[in-house]
């Protein structure tokens, strides 16, 4: 994970037959989601979700009447249970490197890592 991507929506369409919200991000990707999986849409009527627009340079799903935005990002990470800074944390733990090492090899001659005192 080189760089941090975030998700810029390009158009946005409500299907009402199915009840579903699609993005057209600028990746050239599309995500359909239900409708009602989104708190801030489920109480809109079919006009209200066809005035949905992209806004802020695409980080934002607005409904501008409503003063409704929604955080594009935001809204991926909690549709498909993404949480950045672990997948962050995760990427920088598993990078090797000559320092991490000689700081595992010195830790080990020190005894190694401490035992966890457990308390009762």
């Amino acid at each position: 994970m080189d760089k941090l991507f975030e998700p810029a929506l390009k158009r946005v369409t409500y299907a009402p037959k199915r009840d579903v919200i699609t993005l057209n991000l600028a990746s050239d990707r599309v995500v359909q989601i239900p409708r009602h999986a989104i708190k801030e849409l489920r109480n809109l009527s079919e006009r209200q979700l066809r005035a949905l627009r992209p806004d802020n340079a695409g980080v934002t799903l607005s409904q501008r009447e409503l003063d409704i935005d929604i955080y594009i990002p935001g809204l991926l990470a909690n549709i498909f249970g993404i949480r950045p800074g672990v997948m962050l944390g995760k990427a920088g733990g598993s990078k090797t490197s000559v320092a991490k090492r000689r700081a595992s090899q010195v830790n080990g001659r020190r005894g190694g890592r401490p035992r966890l005192k457990r308390v009762s």
